[in-house]
């Protein structure tokens, strides 16, 4: 799916290489070593919520700040493994079994979520979400 990117005017086309990396730990906000792949990805669509606050002074504006809020990102892919759906909503998964294990004690972790884009110009670019949790819709 190709999308604007709103910053650098680029067209961005051919999204690949979806990845994930689970926290381990949310105090020091420090990750696995392990970035294992999501799935084949369809889209992604990424939006965001920032609030411009004017900073005046001498009866004139001086500077305008950005401030950056919540980031939703969606990734519409082909299937979701069931290992990949059970590390992100803290389940346990059987690999004898293939079969994800429900507990009422469940938490969701929280992850980094990364992904490639082709540009027009043949070049990629790398981006990721390095604080998120999957959320049902």
């Amino acid at each position: 799916m190709a999308r604007k990117d709103y910053q650098s005017g680029r067209v961005l086309v051919n999204v690949e290489y979806p990845v994930y990396c689970l926290m381990v730990d949310e105090t020091a906000e420090t990750y696995d070593s392990d970035v294992k792949a999501i799935a084949p990805v369809m889209s992604v669509n990424m939006s965001s919520e920032s609030e411009d606050n004017d900073l005046h002074g001498d009866g004139i504006l001086q500077e305008t700040d950005t401030t950056m809020g919540k980031i939703t990102l969606e990734m519409q892919v082909n299937y979701l493994p069931a290992q990949v759906e059970a590390d992100l909503r803290g389940h346990d998964y059987d690999e004898t079994t293939g079969e994800m294990e429900y507990k009422s004690t469940d938490i969701t972790p929280y992850a980094a979520f990364g992904y490639m884009v082709q540009t027009a110009g043949d070049q990629y670019i790398g981006v990721w979400i390095l604080k998120g949790k999957l959320q049902e819709h």
